[in-house]
């Protein structure tokens, strides 16, 4: 497992994140809320990861069972709670559309 490390990057809320590999993201929140508006928010990074997870569990079990896809589409979207700041994920839905001759 690739090691995170997430340096504050401006004193506003905003994050530089790599990974041991060098791979790179940025983490922020909205104006609205404090911060710059220049990254990701740290609660859509959850459903990013989401999405590729089952995305890539997806392609696997295509694979093994020697499937003739074409394209794989995943559309990941979700309520949070109202009216707190620390607001979770009430509903999450995820919709995976998939072409080809499966």
């Amino acid at each position: 497992m690739p090691i995170m490390n997430a340096d504050l990057a401006t004193r506003d809320y905003g994050f530089s994140v790599k990974d041991s590999a060098g791979h790179h993201l940025t983490i922020d929140i909205p104006e609205d809320q404090g911060g710059n508006g220049t990254g990701f928010r740290p609660m859509q990074l959850l459903l990013a990861a989401l999405s590729g997870c089952s995305g890539v569990d997806m392609v696997n079990i295509l694979k093994k069972q020697r499937q003739d896809y074409e394209t794989l589409n995943i559309t990941v979207d979700g309520e949070r709670e109202k009216d707190k700041d620390l607001a979770i994920w009430e509903t999450v839905e995820v919709v995976f559309t998939l072409t080809g001759n499966v």
